[in-house]
């Protein structure tokens, strides 16, 4: 049995004790270890890339792909066109693991894959290996978790009912995964744009509209090479969190111009001086009932001021204007003539 199959079959394998990794119905999530890190916050860029590699079933691709990780410091990087069978994980030499999902007739075509740094290989939450060329991975964050989607779509020549499967499933995929989670999907989707003279748009690194910001700075990284005919496709990504609203309350004030008007200030004495004695009967006065008693009176007696909105242009600005315009008119007036 090779280390991939092995673990692939282990039940207590090393790759799940490192990423505490839950796959779909075979764990509760009482037997995964907690993950302790996280993948994303808000203070700190990382780096996240897809590259359709053609093949990784060739020896030593792994660890190309591997250096090129490194050497370009991602921490996640989708991984299209695999060609491994079935599905599992497997923890490398040098602490990155790799989670797979590929076809089950042993038939080594298709295949997706997620390559994950050493730094956050204790991040991942849950996995999902939907067919050979749809994963689901779930990591952990302290504000959103972060979902991501590999995907590689079937080509434009390719039969209806394989593209309309593959769009099935990932509609699928989408719909079970949270609201307010952060959405990333990766991989090769093989699109065409425009309308009679076409162009392809192969890979893709997309967020949700909600968590759109958070992903910057996306670029093509021609000199990356493991010897495909794709590019390695890099985005800059952050935690970007809005500020919270305070619910839109204004500070009111009261119109103490009132109190200039003997009548009112009179009426403002004899209010708060009633208000005070029945609180005085009750309890002893505190400072929250000191100021409640402030409110209250200043609300029924003076009410608020109401602001006043300034006139961003003055009368007499108008005035030019108009003067203007009639002088603009005459002018035209006179070279129809």
């Amino acid at each position: 049995m090779t280390t991939r199959e092995q673990a692939t079959n282990g039940a207590g394998s090393e790759a799940d004790q490192a990423t505490g990794l839950m796959k779909n119905g075979d764990q509760s999530r009482k037997d995964i270890p907690t993950p302790i890190a996280e993948f994303l916050t808000p203070k700190r860029w990382i780096r996240v890339g897809c590259w359709n590699m053609r093949t990784l079933y060739q020896t030593g691709k792994l660890a190309q792909v591997v250096s090129e990780l490194n050497r370009y410091n991602l921490t996640l990087m989708g991984v299209t066109e695999a060609r491994w069978t079935g599905s599992g994980k497997q923890k490398v030499s040098s602490g990155e693991v790799i989670i797979w999902s590929g076809r089950t007739d042993n038939d080594h075509r298709e295949g997706v894959a997620v390559i994950i740094s050493k730094s956050k290989a204790n991040t991942v939450l849950q996995w999902n290996p939907v067919n050979e060329r749809l994963l689901y991975i779930r990591m952990n964050s302290k504000y959103a978790k972060l979902s991501v989607v590999v995907g590689y779509a079937p080509i434009d020549d390719a039969e209806e009912e394989d593209k309309d499967a593959f769009y099935a499933a990932l509609q699928s995929v989408l719909e079970d995964i949270p609201q307010h989670d952060v959405l990333m999907m990766l991989g090769d989707f093989n699109a065409k744009v425009g309308y009679g003279r076409t162009e392809n748009q192969i890979d893709h690194i997309i967020s949700n509209g909600r968590w759109r910001h958070s992903l910057q700075d996306v670029r093509v990284m021609r000199h990356a090479d493991i010897g495909s005919n794709h590019s390695l496709l890099v985005a800059k990504v952050t935690m970007k969190l809005r500020k919270a609203k305070t619910g839109g309350i204004k500070n009111q004030r009261y119109n103490v111009v009132k109190l200039k008007d003997p009548k009112v200030k009179e009426e403002f004495r004899l209010t708060l001086r009633n208000r005070f004695s029945i609180l005085e009967d009750e309890a002893a006065l505190t400072i929250e009932g000191f100021n409640r008693v402030m409110k209250e009176t200043g609300e029924e007696v003076l009410g608020f001021r109401k602001s006043k909105k300034t006139k961003r242009i003055s009368e007499e600005t108008w005035s030019g204007i108009e003067e203007r315009r009639q002088i603009k008119k005459k002018l035209l007036d006179t070279k129809s003539l």
